[in-house]
């Protein structure tokens, strides 16, 4: 069954919970963990949105964020995509 489309306004609040694949781990050490910080404070500054809290475990992660007038789904995707693509080359899962 389809999940409901997500409601997307602005200065909506959204608490996000991103898992990898098969639930395997994501973050496999402490360089793993430092890249999606850096990636986060790269579209904070890029986007327009606000991050209240974070919580980063091996296999997942949570964010509870406000979004101003940018769409969540643009922040998301560029936020995952350059991580998933630099964590795949790290790797090598190409």
């Amino acid at each position: 069954m389809p999940r409901y489309a997500r409601l997307v306004f602005p200065n909506f609040f959204y608490h996000i919970i991103n898992r990898g694949q098969e639930r395997r781990n994501i973050f496999l050490d402490k360089s793993d963990y430092l890249k999606f910080l850096e990636n986060l404070l790269k579209y904070k500054k890029k986007f327009d949105w606000i991050i209240y809290c974070y919580c980063l475990l091996p296999n997942h992660f949570h964010l509870l964020i406000q979004t101003r007038q940018e769409p969540l789904g643009r922040i998301m995707k560029c936020l995952l995509t350059a991580y998933g693509v630099w964590f795949n080359k790290k790797y090598g899962w190409e």
